[in-house]
């Protein structure tokens, strides 16, 4: 996780995404900006050098290069590079910075977006919630399409790690956006009849991701709510529906059978 030798590009956009092409071959410079932006990446600049700086006196690569080995001997899971960047920043009227981290995780490798003011545990925390995905994506979706249901299980999933590991202080803001009834009412207004919508097709990421008159992440909130829901009915543990089809998943939640 070298990306901290970078910081003397950092605010030169096309020299990072040079760098990270080749994990995503299918992107040009300005479309894998576009979409890294989309998901948590700073507006590239000179005032990312010292967020750079302040993570890597925090020891975050050192602490997360750690985390990560135990994560995959937890897992039995892949071995796969991790970047770690600064994720994006807004002012709010009253001038205080608020930092808001992400991150993606691809077939080839998984990006960190952090905040310099966030400590160690919500580092983690994220680099666990996405390093699952890769878990499961590599032992169910090796050669099928991922579905609006998949991908909702795969956020309630790995929010539910984190909430297992960590602790529900540093679980993402949206596990706790809705109420159960919330996410039961709009399953049934908005998502029920998309649940097989895959993610190349219309729809997928309104569903997902909200807008267009849909609700805020809705998908990942409800995904969220289903596992709960299919813990609380069942004995099963975590680690057993990291290997379970979601179909399954969501006809033991009680709320959300068909």
């Amino acid at each position: 996780m070298p990306t901290y030798k970078w910081v003397d590009v950092i605010d030169r956009k096309q020299d990072v995404m040079k760098k990270l092409l080749h994990y995503f071959p299918k992107y040009t410079e300005d479309s894998l900006y576009k979409y890294l932006l989309s998901h948590g990446l700073s507006n590239l600049s000179i005032e990312c050098k010292k967020d750079m700086e302040l993570l890597f006196e925090k020891n975050t690569w050192k602490s997360l290069s750690e985390e990560f080995e135990q994560l995959r001997r937890d897992f039995n899971g892949p071995d796969l590079p991790i970047f770690i960047l600064p994720c994006h920043r807004t002012r709010s009227m009253f001038k205080n910075t608020v930092y808001h981290r992400g991150g993606i995780a691809h077939k080839n490798c998984i990006c960190l977006f952090l905040s310099p003011i966030e400590g160690i545990l919500q580092h983690k925390a994220v680099l666990l919630h996405e390093y699952h995905h890769i878990v499961r994506l590599t032992k169910l979706y090796k050669n099928k399409k991922v579905t609006l249901l998949d991908a909702m299980i795969l956020e309630g999933l790995a929010e539910t790690a984190v909430l297992e590991k960590y602790g529900e202080e540093v679980q993402a803001p949206w596990t706790k956006q809705y109420s159960s009834k919330q996410c039961e009412f709009y399953y049934n207004k908005y998502l029920v009849d998309h649940l097989q919508l895959t993610s190349n097709e219309d729809g997928f990421s309104k569903y997902l991701y909200g807008g267009n008159g849909i609700p805020k992440l809705l998908g990942y909130s409800v995904g969220y709510d289903i596992v709960k829901s299919c813990l609380a009915q069942t004995e099963w543990s975590t680690d057993f529906l990291l290997h379970t089809p979601s179909n399954k998943i969501k006809e033991n939640a009680i709320d959300y059978i068909s």
